[in-house]
């Protein structure tokens, strides 16, 4: 089959994704090693359309999609309610949002149906995913509601008020330059909607804030997997997403302030329930259930990272180097150890490396995933100030954080119920 045979499914939008994956990629997704992927392509079992002789193989988003189903690849349907990842922390500036979409995008590019959720009013993950030009987001629609009505956003979903904005889900969802992703996207009245649904849970026979969201959820239907961005705050929303959740993700920076902060966090989620447990909003049977995962980003990598040695003998290494001479790397290694130490049972093994690469691909407003560093404007110049041995590094540290959640997502009926 060719790769025009394909039926293109490109959303009705002025942004595609243009951009070619590595033969590496479209192994990965089909479980082969590159010189099987190589040989079903020079063989016309699988579709490259951007294959020549003796050239490398490159694979559109399409034909991956393709390919994964040509060799029964694809994961089965969701039957029934989503899984829900919902990412969140108490501090900013942590990659929460960065791993948030660039996870949305690699669930999308392995087959799964997925729906990304935007609860932060700062509206970046909207941004990153907007179906039309993302330089133009800013001036206009979210920001200033000039074309997208708030009855278009999550802010329909969750309003105490009154019907006026009430919409189902599916409804409100946008289709994306990713074919298998679809956004529900935020506003800035986001922010006044936490006093309306805090309000809300003293009114006779209404739903709690917290299983509005959920209900809705559950009632779901043709998604596989929803992720939630939520912001940098513990507030009604934030719970609301929580009580949804079943994995929630939380970005730390590798610095003892962060994992201060970390834990203020999730000391302070502690306070937040069991204030709802003594104002008898919430009983004890009702509290949310969910696989909590600790991940590290903008890491730098030193060469103890390689080391195969007991957490303790690592520690000992590090405390050995001068202050003189422990740079960043060092320093970076040294925290992740201490969360290896006291909290392993949390913490994924993947990394999200400090890069170039994620400040280029946030300055365009776009994915990791959907930089093409080959691009070029009218005038031939590169249209990304990244170099492709940065880029390729920084989106393998995406993929092996997507992977790892993807096996969680698939083990999630193994765990036991645990509460965090």
């Amino acid at each position: 089959m060719r790769a025009s045979q394909i039926k293109n499914e490109e959303p009705d939008s002025n942004r595609v994704v243009s951009r070619l994956f590595s033969l590496e990629f479209q192994a990965h997704l089909l479980n082969l090693s590159t010189k099987r992927v190589r040989e079903l392509v020079q063989t016309g079992e699988l579709i490259s359309s951007a294959y020549i002789e003796k050239q490398k193989i490159k694979f559109s988003q399409e034909e991956l999609f393709h390919n994964m189903e040509m060799r029964n690849c694809l994961p089965p349907p969701t039957n029934g309610r989503p899984k829900v990842i919902a990412v969140s922390q108490y501090k900013g500036g942590v990659g929460k949002t960065t791993s948030a979409v660039n996870l949305a995008v690699y669930l999308a590019l392995s087959g799964y149906r997925v729906t990304f959720i935007d609860i932060d009013p700062q509206g970046t993950g909207t941004e990153q995913l907007w179906r039309g030009s993302p330089i133009s987001f800013p001036e206009k629609d979210v920001r200033g509601l000039d074309s997208l009505r708030l009855e278009d956003t999550i802010y329909s979903l969750l309003s105490a008020r009154d019907d006026t904005y009430k919409r189902p889900l599916e409804d409100i969802q946008i289709p994306t330059a990713w074919n298998n992703l679809k956004l529900i996207p935020s506003c800035v009245m986001l922010d006044t909607i936490n006093i309306e649904m805090s309000l809300d849970t003293t009114e006779k026979n209404k739903e709690f804030y917290w299983d509005r969201f959920r209900n809705r959820i559950n009632d779901f239907e043709n998604t596989d997997i929803v992720v939630i961005d939520s912001s940098p705050n513990i507030n009604a929303l934030n719970l609301s997403a929580l009580f949804a959740a079943d994995v929630l993700l939380m970005p730390v920076l590798a610095s003892m302030s962060d994992v201060s902060s970390f834990y203020q966090y999730v000391s302070h989620m502690h306070v937040a329930v069991d204030d709802l447990v003594r104002r008898k909003l919430l009983v004890k049977s009702r509290l949310p259930y969910f696989v909590p995962r600790i991940l590290i980003s903008n890491y730098e990598r030193g060469a103890l990272d390689k080391q195969i040695k007991p957490v303790d003998e690592i520690i000992h290494l590090l405390n050995k180097i001068t202050a003189k001479d422990k740079g960043i790397a060092a320093k970076d290694t040294f925290v992740r150890t201490i969360l290896q130490k006291y909290l392993s049972h949390y913490l994924l093994d993947s990394i999200i490396l400090r890069s170039d690469a994620i400040k280029e691909a946030a300055n365009k407003f776009m994915p990791i995933f959907e930089v093409d560093v080959t691009a070029k404007d009218d005038n031939g110049l590169k249209k990304h100030n990244v170099t492709k041995t940065t880029h390729a590094r920084c989106e393998q540290a995406f993929i092996e954080f997507g992977a790892e959640i993807k096996q969680l997502l698939n083990d999630l009926g193994e765990y036991n119920e645990q509460q965090f």
